[in-house]
């Protein structure tokens, strides 16, 4: 039962897990609250997430807003550049899209990120969120519409540079926001899923809010010797569950990735198909070597699952 439910729990944890790990990667190269991270020239392999793309530099900001409000500042576009992006909770959640094509429509904007049951002083003029986690963050890309060329990722760089993470403490005045550029820095921000998760998903549920909707889940992890506010000390055969769970729910993720992709492709009308990169309409003709590639790619993931399970050395006693 307690290896069922640390496979369920990281599951269940895997968008706070994204986050986590793209938070350590990002202190790792010098980043801190509320500073902006950019990259000065197009990213390449040294840039490690789950789906990054090469044809913008991205921008990133994170903060924690149990310390006290926070300001997020974007700036108005200029002309052939625009910065558009989400800016999100901890699990992920949306609060709104920013930027030219968000909230403000390029206006520029200040989006002021309260904690919950705020009731001190406001922002003037300022867009209010109350977030349900202590931390948040933001994805930003600029739009080039010149393409990046090197005149182009200039101005893009310079126009980041007018984005703002401060707390509302120093809103009014100077609020110094310091701006890392960390193109060529490696960023390894996929969460590695080995028996060392767990001690992340302890970690992360210490500083993070517990939701109404969260206690069962936390009932779960404390079986799995995860609890708030109590040390994190699995013994060896709790390491075991833990060096096993972790890699099964990768396994699981993954197998029904694929499988949830061959749904939706055997699901199309008059030809059209839905393909898993990019979910491009296939007009007039059936993407049959799509189907055949993903099926097969399901069996393999399946078959390879189960050998896994088969011969994976089990933990020695249940918890």
């Amino acid at each position: 039962m307690t290896y069922h439910r640390a496979v369920d729990a990281t599951v269940w944890v895997m968008p706070l897990m994204n986050f986590k790990f793209y938070i350590d990667a990002l202190a790792q190269a010098g980043v801190e609250p509320n500073d902006i991270e950019y990259n000065s020239k197009v990213q390449d392999w040294r840039f490690q997430t789950a789906t990054p793309n090469n044809t913008t530099p991205y921008i990133h900001a994170y903060w924690n807003i149990n310390y006290g409000p926070v300001v997020f500042d974007m700036p108005a576009s200029v002309e052939g550049i625009g910065i558009f992006g989400t800016v999100m909770d901890a699990w992920q959640r949306p609060l709104d899209d920013v930027g030219s094509k968000g909230r403000d429509h390029g206006l520029g904007a200040k989006y002021f990120l309260v904690p919950a049951n705020y009731d001190g002083p406001l922002l003037r003029n300022a867009l209010v969120y109350e977030p349900e986690t202590n931390f948040g963050f933001s994805v930003l890309r600029p739009i080039i519409a010149g393409g990046p060329t090197e005149e182009n990722l200039a101005e893009a760089s310079a126009l980041t540079k007018q984005i703002k993470v401060y707390p509302l403490s120093k809103a009014g005045g100077e609020a110094a926001t310091n701006y890392v550029d960390v193109y060529s820095a490696p960023l390894e921000m996929t969460p590695k899923m080995d028996g060392a998760i767990y001690g992340h998903i302890h970690e992360m549920i210490g500083e993070e809010v517990v939701l109404d909707h969260d206690f069962a889940m936390m009932g779960a992890l404390a079986r799995i010797g995860i609890k708030r506010n109590e040390p994190f000390e699995p013994d060896a055969d709790l390491q075991a569950i833990y060096n096993a769970a972790g890699p099964e729910a990768l396994e699981y993720m993954m197998t029904s990735t694929i499988v949830s992709s061959i749904h939706l492709c055997s699901k199309g009308k008059s030809g059209q198909r839905l393909s898993l990169m990019g979910r491009e309409r296939r007009n007039g003709t059936k993407n049959t070597h799509h189907i055949k590639t993903t099926w097969h790619a399901a069996r393999f993931t399946t078959r390879s699952s189960q050998a896994l399970r088969t011969t994976r050395p089990q933990p020695t006693t249940s918890i």
